[in-house]
């Protein structure tokens, strides 16, 4: 898949454990699956969730921390890590970068020079976190999943009164997403209402449904990946 007009993109997220050591065995995972960039998550669990915050079914099948904020908490790689990492990324010859969850970080990932800054899904109507991503210049990358088409106009809308390079992401927020859900030909209907280099983040099992997504036009697959499922 890694040609000259589609950029690959492995989601890390947080599933490095927190750990620099694992974060680092699974950038060179993707480099050697032949991915152009790895992605992980940059945030504070201070920021994201209250002391008191319930976790949800799955995290508590899947994760022994007493709480939301713990589990986060344990989850978060901190700046010097995450600039360790991009250090180790670039010395082996795959990208860097993250998705921010606040103001802040976004300032750490202007300061050591990302490539692109990712908006989530969930995100795309927090203008605080997109004017901060707008203002640095970088090229935003903005995931749609859940979002209404009004939703979308609005932070492209945005982006572009700063100058961005936007890109979209078609996405489905359910993990994995059966094939029957994936509605790929939103693809074409981004870049038809949009005008902007539209992608695809793959929450699907397999890789049927990026290759789809190429022959459709995405212009970026984005996939997560784990060491161990």
């Amino acid at each position: 898949m890694k040609t000259n007009n589609v950029e690959v993109v492995a989601e890390i997220g947080v599933n490095h454990d927190g750990s620099l050591k694992k974060a680092k065995l699974l950038a060179l995972a993707a480099r050697d699956a032949g991915a152009d960039f790895v992605k992980i998550q940059s945030f504070s669990a201070e920021l994201l969730a209250l002391r008191s915050t319930p976790k949800v079914g799955y995290q508590k099948r899947r994760d022994s921390s007493h709480s939301h904020f713990e589990m986060l908490s344990r989850l978060a790689l901190s700046h010097s890590d995450q600039e360790k990492l991009q250090a180790f990324c670039l010395g082996e010859g795959i990208g860097f970068f993250s998705t921010p969850y606040d103001p802040s970080q976004v300032s750490f990932l202007a300061g050591i020079g990302v490539p692109y800054i990712k908006i989530a899904s969930a995100d795309i109507i927090d203008v605080d976190l997109l004017e901060a991503a707008a203002a640095t210049g970088i090229p935003p990358i903005v995931s749609t999943g859940m979002a209404s088409i009004q939703e979308i106009s609005s932070a492209v809308n945005l982006f572009e009164s700063e100058g961005a390079d936007i890109t979209l992401l078609h996405a489905i927020s359910m993990y994995p997403a059966p094939v029957g859900s994936l509605r790929l030909g939103s693809i074409l209907e981004l870049k038809r209402r949009f005008n902007v280099r539209v992608g695809f983040s793959d929450h699907s099992e397999g890789a049927l449904a990026a290759s789809v997504a190429v022959a459709l036009g995405s212009a970026m697959v984005e996939k997560h990946l784990t060491l161990d499922k």
